[in-house]
This record gives C-alpha cells, sequence and structure tokens, in this order.
C-alpha cells in the first residue's frame, strides 16, 4: 500500500486525468457484455423465433438492422474512448515521470560524498533510466490491465448470474485453481526479478566504467579482453531475465490447463442446459461468447504478475534514492552574510576516519586570512580529506573545523562553498565551452574576466590557439586535452569565483617546473585577496608558503616554515633534497669553482 500512495502522491497534478483514465477503462470493460447481449438477442428473435400464444415461432426480422446497427456503434464508441483513455494515461504517465526524474535528480544533488563512495554510479543511472520506465509501465500499463480484468471477470459473473445463477456457478470454479496459480507464481519471481535488476546494475556500470577508461584500454590494446568482459556480464544478464521469464512458464501449463477447461464446462453444462429448457439458444451463445471473460481475465493476471513483480522491485529502488537524505545538511539558522568571508582556518583537534578506517587523529592548525599552508605527506595520510573537511564535504568524527571563527557546521553550505574554490589533480570538465567551463561558478562573468583567470593559470596561450577559442567546446571529461591542459582550465575555474579560501589539491602535478612557477608567480600577483591551501608532492610547489604542514602516521608529523622545516632535517627536508638532488649538486659544484 506504500507504494501505491506513493505513485499517488507523485501523480499531483494529473490526479483528474489518471481517474478518468482508470473510470473509461472500467466502463470499457463493462461494455463487453453489451455485443454478446445483442448477439443473443439477433439468434433468439431473429434467427430462432419467439413463440407466440398459438406455438407459432415469429421471426421478428424488422430488429435485425437495428441491432446490427446498435453494435456498430457500440464498437466506434468504444473506439473512441480507448482512445481518449490511453491519451489520459500517457498523460498522467508521463507527467509523473518527468516529476519522479526531476525530484530524484534534485535529490542526487544534496546527497553528501559518503553516499556516493558507496553508490555505484551504473545503479543510480539504471534508478533514473530503467527503473522509472518500470514504473511508468506499471502505472499505465499494468494498471490498465488489471482493472479491465477484475471488472470484466466481475461484470460478467454478474450479467450471466442474472441469466442462469446455478450454470454461472458451476463456471466459477475454476477461479479458485486461478488464486492458486498465481501465489505459486509469486513466491518463485520474486526473487528472481531482484536478482535480474541487480545484474543490469552491473552491466550498466561496467559498460559507463569502460566508457570512461577507453583511453586506458587502447593504451593497453585491451579491445578484445573487454569486449569478453562484457560478453560475460551481457551473458549473466541475459540468463537472469531468460530465468525470471521461465518462471511464468512453470506455471502457464497450468493456467492455460484451467482456461481451456473452462471452455469445455460450458460446451457440457450448457449443452445439458438447454436440453433442459432452462436456457435458450441465445443465452447459450452469450455464456459461449463471455467464457473467454471469466478465463482470460484470470490469465491475464497470471501473465501481469511479471511486469507487477518488475515493477515492485524497480520502485523499491526508486523510493530509496527518492527518500535517501545527507548527513551533511544546514543546522538550525544557519549563517548566511552579504559579504565574503576573510579566509582564516583553524583546525580543533580534528580526527576523521571513514568507516572504521582512521585517517588521523589530532590535527590542530591555525591559519590567517590571505596565508599560504602547504599540506604534505605520503599517500593516504589525509591531505584531500583536510581540504574536504574545510569545504564540509565530510563531518569530523571530533573536533572542530572553523573558517573565521565559526564551526563550518553552522554556516550554511552554499554560502560556505561559494567562499571556497577548489581545484584538484582528477579533474572533471563539462562538455561545454572552454568559457563555460571557467565560469561555471559564476554564469555572469565577463569574458574579459575569463581571460584575466585564464592568464592567471596560464591557460591563456594554449585556449588562443584553440579552433574557436574560448568557445571551443571541449569532450566529455575534457577529452583532447592534456593532462596540464585539464588542470589549468581548472585552477582558471577555481579562480573564477573569487574564492575567501582557495584550494588547490595538487594541482599543477601534469605540468612541467616552469609553467608551474609562471602559475605561482600569477597567483602571487593576484588582485584579490585569499587564503591558499595548497595540497602538494613537489616540495618546490609550497617552499614560499607560510606554513607548510607534514601529514604521517594519523597526525602532523612535522609543521612550520621552508626553513624551519630544512633545519629540522626530517621528513620535508629529506623530500626536498631528494627532488631538488640535481639542482642542489649543480649549485655545490658551482660554489666550488
Amino acid at each position: 500500500m506504500h507504494t501505491v500512495k506513493w505513485i499517488w502522491d507523485n501523480l499531483k497534478g494529473y490526479h483528474g486525468r489518471y481517474v478518468v483514465a482508470n473510470i473509461l477503462q472500467a466502463l470499457m470493460a463493462a461494455m463487453v457484455i453489451i455485443t454478446p447481449t445483442i448477439t443473443g438477442r439477433i439468434i433468439d428473435r431473429v434467427v430462432v423465433g419467439v413463440p407466440d400464444a398459438a406455438g407459432n415461432l415469429i421471426r421478428h426480422v424488422d430488429e435485425l438492422v437495428p441491432l446490427v446497427l446498435l453494435m456498430v456503434g457500440v464498437h466506434y464508441f468504444r473506439m473512441g474512448t480507448s482512445y481518449l483513455m490511453v491519451v489520459l494515461y500517457d498523460q498522467a504517465a508521463q507527467g509523473m515521470k518527468y516529476s519522479l526524474r526531476t525530484k530524484l535528480y534534485e535529490n542526487m544533488q544534496t546527497l553528501d560524498m559518503q553516499y556516493y563512495s558507496k553508490s555505484r554510479s551504473g545503479d543510480l543511472m539504471t534508478r533514473l533510466t530503467g527503473d522509472l520506465d518500470m514504473l511508468r509501465h506499471g502505472a499505465t500499463w499494468v494498471i490498465r490491465q488489471l482493472i479491465n480484468a477484475v471488472v470484466l471477470y466481475v461484470a460478467s459473473l454478474v450479467y450471466l448470474f442474472t441469466i442462469n445463477w446455478k450454470f454461472t456457478l458451476i463456471l466459477m470454479v475454476t477461479s479458485p485453481l486461478f488464486i492458486i496459480a498465481r501465489n505459486k507464481f509469486t513466491k518463485i519471481s520474486r526473487p528472481l526479478f531482484i536478482a535480474a535488476r541487480e545484474k543490469l546494475t552491473e552491466l550498466n556500470g561496467f559498460a559507463q566504467e569502460n566508457i570512461e577508461s577507453n583511453r586506458v584500454v587502447k593504451a593497453f590494446a585491451h579491445e578484445e579482453y573487454e569486449c569478453k568482459r562484457f560478453d560475460e556480464y551481457n551473458t549473466v544478464y541475459r540468463d537472469a531475465n531468460l530465468k525470471a521469464s521461465f518462471a511464468w512458464l512453470k506455471i502457464h501449463p497450468l493456467v492455460e490447463t484451467i482456461s481451456q477447461s473452462l471452455s469445455l464446462l460450458v460446451i457440457l453444462f450448457g449443452g445439458l442446459f438447454c436440453i433442459w429448457g432452462e436456457l435458450s439458444i441465445g443465452e447459450l451463445s452469450i455464456y459461449i461468447n463471455l467464457s473467454w471473460a471469466i478465463s482470460s481475465p484470470m490469465s491475464t493476471i497470471g501473465a501481469l504478475l511479471s511486469d507487477f513483480e518488475r515493477f515492485l522491485t524497480s520502485a523499491e529502488k526508486v523510493t530509496e534514492l527518492y527518500y535517501a537524505k545527507s548527513d551533511i545538511v544546514n543546522g538550525k539558522n544557519p549563517i548566511k552574510k552579504d559579504e565574503k568571508l576573510k579566509g582564516q582556518i583553524d583546525f580543533n583537534h580534528v580526527a576523521f576516519s571513514y568507516d572504521n578506517n582512521v585517517v588521523f587523529k589530532d590535527i590542530d592548525f591555525h591559519v590567517k586570512p590571505g596565508q599560504t599552508v602547504a599540506i604534505m605527506g605520503p599517500t593516504g595520510s589525509g591531505k584531500t580529506t583536510i581540504a574536504s573537511l574545510i569545504g564540509r564535504f565530510f563531518d569530523p568524527k571530533s573536533g572542530e573545523v572553523l573558517v573565521d571563527g565559526v564551526n563550518v557546521k553552522d554556516y550554511d553550505l552554499a554560502y560556505l562553498r561559494s567562499n571556497i574554490g577548489m581545484a584538484t589533480q582528477d579533474v572533471f570538465l563539462f562538455s561545454e565551452t572552454v568559457d563555460s567551463n571557467i565560469a561555471y561558478g559564476d554564469e555572469d562573468l565577463p569574458e574579459e574576466d575569463v581571460v584575466e583567470f585564464a592568464k592567471a593559470a596560464d591557460a591563456h596561450g594554449f585556449i588562443s590557439r584553440m579552433p574557436d577559442g574560448y568557445n571551443t567546446i571541449v569532450g566529455e571529461r575534457g577529452v583532447g586535452l592534456s593532462g596540464g591542459q585539464r588542470q589549468r582550465i581548472a585552477l582558471a575555474r577555481a579562480l573564477a569565483v573569487r574564492p575567501s579560501i582557495l584550494i588547490l589539491d595538487d594541482t599543477t602535478s601534469a605540468v612541467d617546473v616552469e609553467t608551474e612557477q609562471s602559475i605561482w608567480k600569477a597567483l602571487s600577483e593576484e588582485k584579490f585577496k585569499c587564503t591558499r591551501v595548497v595540497i602538494a608532492n613537489r616540495a618546490s610547489s609550497v617552499r614560499d608558503a607560510d606554513l607548510i604542514i607534514i601529514l604521517e602516521k594519523g597526525g602532523i608529523l612535522e609543521m612550520g616554515t621552508h626553513d624551519e622545516l630544512m633545519a629540522k632535517e626530517g621528513y620535508y627536508y629529506e623530500t626536498f633534497m631528494l627532488q631538488n638532488e640535481g639542482i642542489m649538486s649543480g649549485m655545490s659544484k658551482g660554489g666550488n669553482n
């Protein structure tokens, strides 16, 4: 019942059309009894004849044409009603599908990184496409056929009871057998349809991953290998669907046997009742013409069970995403100021872990507005996590992250993040123009400002050499651009929002040293003031930072300026000397000459 109510709620705006469509379907099903009734009347009054007072059969031939015209009129009325019904059903179902897809997408935008880290992209895409199509199919075709079957069965039985209740009662003995078959099918099929849905998710996930990694596939000449892997996923999905479909075939012979036995009952007992004088030939023809109206609904309902189980499985997946909630949400009365943040950052004894995996236990540091803090450390030490906590993509397990002396949990999320510009090593560019990608955070950004920020990121040169300059469409995820070019466009995008806090997560890893120095020089001359959080593996990227933090083994190993850390001759000293060995050696030789 919860699923039905949920579907009804999401038909908002189309309730009237949906109700009218259901009424029209019920009316059409009930009208099925009209044609057999007219046929029976033609047989009894026109073909056989009605006995008069003397016992002579009088054939009312004059009624033939009006009765035939009435049959034609009923036929065309049902055609018109059917057309209107289908239009109303489709309008309601497509409206519901549009509304649901919009709500699902909007809800996905509010979900936190924790949710996405545990969800497969293929599964989310299936929910937005195939599962929604199944809901539309269920709300129209399945409901329509169900109403048709129920009304047809009930209307036919009621009508036949008015003709001969004893004969009708005999025909009803087949009904419980249909119910038994239906229940048996439900128990068998539900787990199979859930399994088939899961295999579709795996297939979509594999295909999407392969499309995104096509460059790697080609680099290793693994096209044939990937085709074999896809064939394995495709085969498993096909077999799961066949297994689910064949579940109905196990019940189908029973359903068909019951259906055919009903026809035999009509012929056998109908003939006997005619011999006994309790049925006329015309009334027997009504039973013959409506016997399908008793057996067919049961068979239809049995066949609909397959679609209904698919519908329930898809509804379960869609509602999971529909009601999914983020743990990262605005608190009561979130802070949202008219002016920009100043950019002061404080980590007060912050601890963080992914599930049971501890990243760090006690991080404590202070950064003044306008300063540059650099974070270094081995892989897995939590460098990127520091940046994620500032933007509140995650919340710490304990301790506080403060910006301008206020806990980030107390800020309005949109306001906080609008004050943060972020450029990461793993760059994502949209399939839009270069201009649109740079101005993504500010759609009203003037073109001359886009150029200025591109220059600051040392991107103007190669952009201007593109076929259409800033109006060049970049491929999906920036395909066609080098890693360094993508990073520089991403840096320009981060700068374009004029952030109070600029987070650079290994942003210059894909550019040469000369370009890197040019970028840092341009950033130091940037007109607006901002606090910079630089995550880097190159010591050359951080030596001029006001504060350098070295993370290792769940905490801060070293912290200080370049000169202070070099004097300690610890991790930073060793890293700097290793990365600059050639330079230092050359300087040493030059000094000896």
